[in-house]
């Protein structure tokens, strides 16, 4: 009988260590990345998603504009600008 306790005790042990050892660590620590661009591309979408204010266009013919309220806002697949006039547009992130 105590043969069978110490069987089970085992199998139990080796299952737990097995399932804990498949589960995916995804846990980057942001705060400790010297350089971005050498991280894979998971890594940079995670430091880079969410809302970010959006200071200076430049280029064209009207040079620069430094926008007053304009958020982008990166998701997974895509990002959204939210203009200080009220306006969004959504486009896709490749």
């Amino acid at each position: 009988m105590d043969m069978k306790i110490f069987n089970f005790i085992v199998i139990i042990l080796i299952l737990t260590g097995s399932l804990n050892s498949c589960q995916k660590n995804d846990n980057t620590n942001m705060a400790n990345i010297d350089n971005l661009y050498a991280q894979p591309l998971s890594v940079i979408q995670k430091y880079v998603q969410g809302k970010w204010k959006w200071y200076l266009s430049c280029g064209g013919i009207a040079g620069c504009d430094y926008s007053d309220n304009t958020i982008v806002d990166f998701e997974a697949d895509h990002y959204i600008i939210d203009y200080k006039d009220g306006s969004q547009l959504t486009f896709p992130l490749i």
